[in-house]
C-alpha cells in the first residue's frame, strides 16, 4: 500500500458544477468531455510496481496492416525539443498573408464569447513556425484540458508495456471481474478495448440522467473508474461493433495500473517512461487521477500547447525520440490503423483519430475542439485547443492543415 500521487487536478467544486452543464453541450466529433470532479483526499492504493526495462526489448507486429506512410525523420541540425523547442520561419511556400488571415479569424470572428480558440502551435520539420494565444488565455506555460485527448497517451503508456513484453494486446485482458471463463468477458482482449470493439454495455451519452460516463466520473463510479466500467455487462460480442466509450479507456487504464502499480507508482511510470523522455516537465502537468490511484485514461491528460506538441513529434517521428524507442513504430501504425469492415469505422483506430485531410494523417482528439492532429506526409503537427461546443474548432484545424498541404513548393 501507499500514497495517492501527488500531483493531481485542482478541481473545485464551482468548476465542478460548470463543467457537470459543459457536459450537456453538443459533441463537435463524438469524444467525451467528461472531466472528473477532485478526489485527492479519496483513499488510494498503491501496489508494488514491475520492474520494467530501459528499452524497447519485444516486437510488436499489429495484425491489420497499417496504411503505409513513412514516418520523417529529425532533419539534420535541428535540435529535438527535449529542453527547448527550435523554433522557425513560416515555410516560404505557405500563403503567408492567407495564414494571417485564418489566425485573425480564428482568434477573432471565430472566437466568442462561450466560444473560444484559445491556443494554435503549428510544428513543421521539428520546428515551430506558428504559434498563437489567446488574449487572457495565458502563455505557453499554461495547461488546457485535453478532454478526449487523453485516450491518446492512454494508448502510448500501453505500447510501452507492450514493447517491453509485460502485456499481449491480443490475449484475454487483464481484468479480474473477467476471469472467469465462463463469463462471456472473459474472451475480450486488450487490443478490442484499445479499438473500441469490446461489446460492453455503455451509454456515452451526455444528455441523459442515466449516463454511463457521468456516473463515472461524477458519481459512484469515481471511487475507481476501472472497476466501475469492468462492471457492466456483454451488449454484443467482441469484435462485432465498435462504440465509442470513455469506461474502456479507464478499464485500459486499469490494465496498466496492475502491472506498474497505482498511486505512486503509477505517477512515476508516466513520468519516467513518457513525459520526462520527450522533454516534459511532469510539475508543469495536470494529470487526473481516480480513488484507486489509477489515471483517468480517458478524459485528463492535461499539458500545455508545447508539450501537446511535442507528444504529436514523438508519433511523428514513429516512437522515437532523440535515438531512444518509446513505442515501436509499428505501434504507431496500430494506432492509426481502423478496424476493417463490416465491424469497423473508418474514422477511428486504436484511441486515434483518423484524418483524411492529408495522407496518412491522424489526431488525438478531445471534447469542447483540442486536436493533435499529425500528418508525416508533410512533416507537420497541428495543435489546436478550444474551448467550445459549437464544432468550429474543426474548420480552424482544417484550415491551418489546408495552407501548408497546399503551399507552393519552394524555389
Amino acid at each position: 500500500m501507499g500514497p495517492a500521487p501527488a500531483r493531481r487536478t485542482g478541481w473545485r467544486p464551482g468548476l465542478v458544477a460548470v463543467v457537470a452543464l459543459a457536459l450537456l453541450a453538443a459533441c463537435s466529433d463524438g469524444s467525451d468531455g467528461a472531466r472528473p470532479a477532485d478526489t485527492s483526499t479519496a483513499p488510494s492504493t498503491a501496489t508494488t510496481s514491475t520492474t520494467l526495462a530501459p528499452t524497447t526489448t519485444v516486437a510488436f507486429e499489429p495484425r491489420v496492416a497499417a496504411p503505409p506512410v513513412a514516418y520523417p525523420p529529425q532533419p539534420d541540425g535541428t535540435p529535438w525539443p527535449t529542453d527547448e523547442w527550435p523554433e522557425g520561419p513560416v515555410p516560404g511556400g505557405v500563403d503567408a498573408a492567407a495564414l494571417q488571415a485564418h489566425l485573425d479569424r480564428s482568434f477573432g470572428e471565430l472566437s466568442t464569447e462561450g466560444n473560444t480558440t484559445d491556443a494554435v502551435l503549428v510544428v513543421q520539420h521539428g520546428r515551430i513556425v506558428v504559434e498563437r494565444y489567446r488574449p487572457g488565455f495565458g502563455d505557453r506555460a499554461t495547461t488546457h484540458p485535453s478532454w478526449s485527448m487523453a485516450k491518446s497517451f492512454t494508448q502510448a503508456l500501453t505500447g510501452i508495456l507492450v514493447a517491453r513484453g509485460d502485456l499481449d494486446i491480443y490475449e484475454p485482458a487483464p481484468v479480474p471481474a473477467w476471469s472467469d471463463p465462463d463469463d462471456p468477458r472473459h474472451a475480450i482482449t486488450t487490443d478490442q478495448l484499445l479499438r473500441m470493439a469490446s461489446g460492453l454495455e455503455w451509454k456515452e451519452d451526455y444528455f441523459s440522467t442515466d449516463s454511463d460516463t457521468i456516473a463515472m466520473l461524477f458519481g459512484d463510479g469515481q471511487a475507481d473508474m476501472a472497476a466501475y466500467a469492468a462492471s457492466k455487462p456483454a451488449a454484443a460480442p467482441p469484435d462485432s461493433q465498435v462504440a465509442y466509450s470513455t469506461g474502456t479507456s479507464n478499464i485500459v487504464s486499469g490494465i496498466i495500473g496492475r502491472i506498474v502499480g497505482t498511486g505512486d507508482d503509477y505517477e512515476r511510470f508516466v513520468d519516467d517512461e513518457l513525459l520526462e523522455p520527450i522533454g516534459i516537465d511532469p510539475a508543469g502537468t495536470d494529470l487526473g487521477w481516480d480513488g484507486a490511484g489509477q489515471l483517468i485514461g480517458g478524459s485528463v491528460f492535461d499539458l500545455n500547447a508545447r508539450d501537446y506538441a511535442r507528444f504529436g513529434l514523438l508519433y511523428l517521428r514513429g516512437g522515437t525520440w532523440d535515438g531512444r524507442p518509446i513505442v515501436p513504430s509499428t505501434w504507431v501504425d496500430y494506432g492509426r490503423t481502423p478496424t476493417p469492415p463490416p465491424v469497423g469505422w473508418d474514422k477511428y483506430a486504436a484511441h486515434w483519430w483518423t484524418y483524411e485531410d492529408c495522407p496518412g494523417g491522424f489526431r488525438a482528439g478531445g471534447f469542447y475542439g483540442q486536436h493533435i492532429v499529425i500528418c508525416p506526409t508533410l512533416d507537420l503537427v497541428v495543435v489546436v485547443l478550444s474551448s467550445r461546443s459549437d464544432g468550429k474548432d474543426g474548420e480552424v484545424r482544417d484550415g491551418l492543415v489546408h495552407l501548408f498541404r497546399d503551399a507552393r513548393p519552394e524555389a
